[in-house]
Formats: C-alpha cells, sequence, structure tokens
C-alpha cells in the first residue's frame, strides 16, 4: 500500500492526474488489479479566496500560467476568453525564477477588458507561518512580490473591496 500525500487538492494542478496517467499506462492486467483512492483537499484557490472575503462568489475560473505542459499561446487564450467572460480568475503557478514575465502578460490582457479598478488580491504562503494577504487593483499591483507559492486573484465587474 503507498500513500501519496500532497498539499492542496489531489485533482487541481497536482498529483491525481498523474498518477492516474500513470497507472493507464500500465498493462490492463496491472490497471485492474490495482486501485487508486483520490481525496478532495482544499485547493489553494479556496484556501486564498476565504482569506480575502469572498472574491468567488459568482462564476469564475483557475488558470496555470506555467507553461511547461501547456504552450502559452493555450493559456493566453484562456486568460482572453476568462477576461472577456468576466470570470473572476485564479492563477496558479503565477511566477518562478524562469517564468516571470506571464503574470505581467495575463494582467496586461485583463486590462484590455477590464478597469484598472479591478480588485486584486495576493495571498501568499495561505495558512502558513509566513502568510501574506494582500488586497491592491489592476492599477496597482506590483508583481515583483508574487512566488510561486503566491496565489492571485483577479476580481470580476461585480468584485468588490470592503474597507
Amino acid at each position: 500500500n503507498v500513500a501519496l500525500v500532497a498539499s492542496g487538492d489531489p485533482g487541481i494542478y497536482a498529483l491525481a492526474t498523474l498518477v492516474l496517467e500513470l497507472k493507464n499506462e500500465l498493462p490492463l492486467e496491472d490497471r485492474q488489479s490495482s486501485s487508486i483512492s483520490v481525496l478532495p483537499g482544499v485547493t489553494a484557490g479556496l484556501s486564498a479566496a476565504s482569506l480575502l472575503g469572498a472574491p468567488l462568489g459568482h462564476d469564475h475560473c483557475y488558470i496555470s500560467l506555467s507553461d511547461l505542459m501547456t504552450p502559452w499561446k493555450i493559456i493566453r487564450k484562456r486568460i482572453e476568453a476568462a477576461a472577456e467572460a468576466d470570470f473572476g480568475i485564479v492563477f496558479y503557478n503565477p511566477r518562478s525564477k524562469e517564468r516571470n514575465w506571464q503574470l505581467n502578460e495575463a494582467l496586461t490582457i485583463i486590462a484590455a477588458s477590464r478597469p484598472g479598478t479591478t480588485p486584486i488580491g495576493i495571498v501568499k504562503d495561505a495558512y502558513r507561518p509566513n502568510q501574506e494577504v494582500i488586497v491592491t487593483t489592476l492599477d496597482e499591483i506590483n508583481t515583483d512580490i508574487v512566488t510561486m507559492t503566491t496565489t492571485v486573484v483577479v476580481g470580476s465587474s461585480t468584485t468588490f473591496i470592503v474597507d
């Protein structure tokens, strides 16, 4: 018996997909004789949202900015569609040492269809000892503070900031 434990929800940008893909590559007999249980967890997007209030109370989507498995052309198309459809957007994998331009480009894409006053939440290390929660806007965001352990939540037209 093996248990594979990871943070967040195993089915959202996590290990469940990989494990199930690997199982599917096994010979049929091995696939039939083994079982995998995927148990839900609390994803980073929901953790971040809970610290920000209720920014995902209406339609929203999750978009990973990592182009390791998905070409940037496809990611860009998804950002454009989500922004134009007025979804709240949760960005996963917003920045790394090697990938430091994608978030800025994503925000530029969003700015083409949303006002600069659009609320944005930045949550670093949600529910960890060094947690940081920052509420800003599309015009004022400082993307230099964003890391791989940050979740960025971009509001829709109905999202508002409560003082």
